[in-house]
């Protein structure tokens, strides 16, 4: 459950570090990954 917890944070702050698509592309690849 942390894991899951630390990969999520991890996103939201690619997401708002970015804020555009390509924060987008690296959510969905890391997921897929």
């Amino acid at each position: 459950m942390k894991i899951i917890f630390e990969e999520f944070g991890g996103a939201v702050v690619y997401v708002i570090a970015g804020g555009g698509f390509l924060s987008i592309f690296c959510y969905v690849l890391s997921m897929v990954v």
